[in-house]
């Protein structure tokens, strides 16, 4: 298999496959709504969520806010070039 048949594998597995990314559940969470790990679309193949809630301290450092469609459409760009 040559590096331009797995980079357009690649390709397509983010264009149909979205998101890849670790999900969370929104347990106890009062930001879930604005954030992109419980809000997202999970794959109706596999999905990967986080086993337990990534809140310690009343902080959540996997957080991911309103620049997530953003972050997404720039790294699209990117794998698009």
């Amino acid at each position: 298999m040559s590096y331009k048949s797995d980079k357009s594998a690649t390709k397509r597995l983010i264009t149909y496959n979205m998101p890849d990314i670790t999900m969370c559940r929104g347990t106890n969470c009062s930001y879930k709504e604005s954030c992109y790990r419980f809000t997202a679309k999970p794959s109706e193949y596999m999905q990967s969520f986080f086993v337990d809630s990534p809140i310690k301290e009343g902080k959540c450092e996997m957080y991911w806010g309103a620049n997530s469609e953003s972050i997404w459409g720039q790294l699209k760009d990117i794998v698009k070039k």
